[in-house]
Formats: C-alpha cells, sequence, structure tokens
C-alpha cells in the first residue's frame, strides 16, 4: 500500500473492519525524498557542528549548491551558505528502522544537537516536489536557518518496515506518482 500506512493502522486500532487504501506494486513507485527546514536555531552553526561531532557524527565540509544525497548513509546539512555531509553514527543492536537515516536525524540532529522534538514546530517537512535549489533559497532568504537533505528511503527498506509491521519515522516516505485525488462513494455493507 503506497501513502497512507498511517490510516491502516489506525483503521486497525480502531477495531474498524475496512477501510479504503489504494494497492500497488513496488515497481510502480518512486520513493522521493522527504527534507526537513529548521527554523530559529538555539546555537551557531559551529556548535551544533560540534555537537554532532561530540556525538560520533563525521562532518566534512562540501563545495558547491547543496544537494539530496543520492544514498543512505549520509545527510547534508545547509546554513549559513555553506553545505556538509554528515556521516550519523548509527545505534548499535538498533533496529534497522532505528538506523534509517530519517530516524537518526531526528535522534541525532533534532533531539540529541539541536534539543527539539520531532514534531516542535520550528520544523517544516518538506516533501520530495521541492528540490534542493528551493530548500536552499529558503535559507538564503532568512525564512529558516537550516536545511537537512536526506537521501529518499528506498522502496525496498519500506517494504521490509511493512513486512516486519514496524513504523517508519515520520514524514520519511513522499511517494510518486500520487494516486489521483478525487470523491469516491462506496456502499461497504
Amino acid at each position: 500500500m503506497a501513502d497512507g500506512n498511517h490510516r491502516s493502522l489506525a483503521a486497525q486500532t480502531g477495531g474498524l473492519p475496512r477501510f479504503l487504501a489504494v494497492i500497488t506494486t513496488p515497481d510502480s513507485v518512486t520513493i522521493q525524498p522527504y527534507n526537513r527546514l529548521v527554523s530559529e536555531l538555539t546555537m551557531t552553526v559551529p556548535e551544533m557542528l560540534e555537537r554532532l561531532r561530540a556525538r560520533g557524527a563525521s562532518v566534512y565540509p562540501m563545495d558547491g549548491p547543496p544537494t539530496v544525497p543520492a544514498s543512505g548513509g549520509t545527510i547534508h546539512l545547509y546554513a549559513g551558505g555553506k553545505v556538509h555531509a554528515v556521516a550519523l553514527p548509527p545505534t548499535p543492536g538498533a533496529s534497522d528502522v532505528d538506523n534509517l537515516d530519517h530516524a537518526l536525524v531526528e535522534r541525532v540532529v533534532l533531539r540529541d544537537a539541536l534539543g527539539l522534538d520531532p514534531g516542535d514546530k520550528r520544523i517544516t517537512y518538506v516533501g520530495g516536489d521541492y528540490p534542493a535549489s528551493w530548500l536552499a533559497g529558503e535559507v538564503d532568504a532568512g525564512h529558516a536557518e537550516m536545511a537537512i537533505l536526506i537521501a529518499p528511503v528506498t522502496v525496498e527498506d519500506f517494504v521490509t518496515v511493512n513486512l516486519d509491521r514496524l513504523k517508519l519515522p515520520r514524514k520519511s516516505t513522499w511517494f510518486t506518482p500520487k494516486a489521483r485525488g478525487g470523491l469516491v462513494l462506496a456502499q461497504l455493507s
């Protein structure tokens, strides 16, 4: 099922016998990146980078404009006109889902380094239809202080997480193509 696995969990939790869904094959969808913009940082960028290093992250400055990483294992941070590649340390013994880049961003970058809950209003989740250049423009215009660019979750990881009945971190999958919108009425009983 693409887009809305939280709906199936809600229906199951609510004891509902059925719910509307779109069912596809893994080959028919693509998962785009789901990035973050962070506003109102409570520390300087060098202080934040030092906190990341203290938590075991490897931080390297990059040349050129910010980009979304091509594959997992490294995120890109854009702040103060500079791009940094950051390899976040996986948690030994944690599940595969807990070591996905999106989970590591929540735990290591947002909670540990910045002291933010992932649901904090200072974090804006930006779906895959906005390119890295748009995120950089938001930072450069002062609408946010930092962009966090994260490689998309792979379809294989998504399928594995669902087959294992685990839960992905918030806002980690932006599926394309989107199912056509419209009003559907169906008598279910």
